[in-house]
């Protein structure tokens, strides 16, 4: 559990990709999304205590467990859904904290906030999830940044913009979501950026990972020859002027009620920021510096193609099978 300690608290952000329905009859077996969503939202978002939620691949189908939740109705509030995404999935802010959403398309969610006479801007990803797609990535996080220059010629609302600039100037832009890096070398786009990776200015890349099919049951049934462990959900920020962290960490890990099914195929990433007036301090860049002595372009696991490659030869085997088994039959 996250301790408050370095500074007055300010907010406490969740990413947590919660698992569009499932597309086919097995993956319905597998996942049981009417179990997970009512867990997600009765008993994972109150016990996190969240003032934020960063949610991806949100549904019209996720809003009614959202809304009909006491968690929901005890004060917190939801940007709308991507008119363009409805037959899709699309990612959602939820908070306590009262915020205006100034942009809300291509899986972006930007957000500003207001608390304790802090301005700041909350931005929610879901980047695309290929593990080939690192350049399209790349170009995503930059869309980011242009999408954050061209808002201060199009928020119309003087208060809003006098807010909105005062938390660029302060450097005050938290990202998080699922940013879907697979490879060390795509955190070379954090830097080109100025961001920081909040996971690694406490800990080593390694023991963040938020798609562990060994650890995950359900996901290890839904993907079953993926041995990859990943830290595909991240949360980062400029190095602000006025906010600190005060805590990260991997949630979201067990099953529910001891069974197979699990709350998503992704752990989630808690962060507690806090106000500072020395702002973000930089603790370690060891972790940082390893992270680079990993192989860049290597996940530790089974690349895609060859997961792919597997799931085909064991189908034709098991096609294989059948067929000779009906002839049996049948000469029998």
């Amino acid at each position: 559990m996250i301790e408050n300690n370095k500074c007055d608290p300010l907010a406490k952000v969740l990413a947590f990709n919660v698992l569009f329905p499932a597309r086919s009859f097995i993956n319905e077996i597998i996942t049981q999304d009417p179990m997970r969503y009512n867990f997600q939202v009765d008993h994972f978002f109150p016990e996190q205590n969240a003032d934020i939620l960063l949610l991806q691949e949100v549904t019209p189908d996720y809003f009614p467990y959202l809304e009909e939740s006491e968690f929901f109705n005890s004060g917190f509030q939801r940007s709308e859904a991507d008119s363009s995404l409805l037959k899709e999935h699309f990612p959602v802010i939820v908070s306590r904290i009262p915020f205006t959403t100034l942009y809300n398309h291509n899986k972006q969610v930007i957000a500003l906030f207001s608390n304790k006479g802090v301005n700041f801007i909350v931005v929610n990803v879901h980047l695309t999830s290929v593990e080939a797609l690192n350049l399209v990535r790349e170009r995503e996080i930059g869309d980011i940044f242009t999408n954050l220059d061209e808002l201060s010629n199009e928020i119309p609302n003087a208060d809003t913009l006098s807010r909105f600039q005062d938390a660029i100037n302060q450097n005050n832009v938290i990202i998080g979501g699922d940013f879907n890096m697979h490879f060390p070398v795509e955190n070379k786009v954090f830097f080109d950026h100025n961001m920081y990776d909040l996971w690694l200015d406490e800990y080593s890349h390694e023991k963040g990972d938020t798609w562990v099919p060994e650890e995950n049951r359900m996901l290890r049934y839904k993907s079953l020859f993926d041995n990859r462990s990943l830290r595909l959900d991240r949360m980062a920020m400029l190095m602000s002027k006025e906010i600190n962290v005060d805590g990260i960490e991997v949630v979201g890990k067990g099953s529910i009620d001891d069974s197979d099914v699990y709350m998503s195929d992704h752990f989630g990433i808690a962060t507690q920021f806090c106000k500072s007036e020395d702002g973000f301090q930089l603790a370690n860049l060891e972790n940082i510096a390893k992270l680079y002595s990993l192989d860049p372009h290597e996940t530790g696991g089974r690349s895609e193609s060859d997961i792919s490659k597997i799931a085909i030869i064991v189908a034709v085997l098991f096609l294989i099978f059948l067929i000779s088994l009906c002839l049996l039959t049948i000469s029998g």
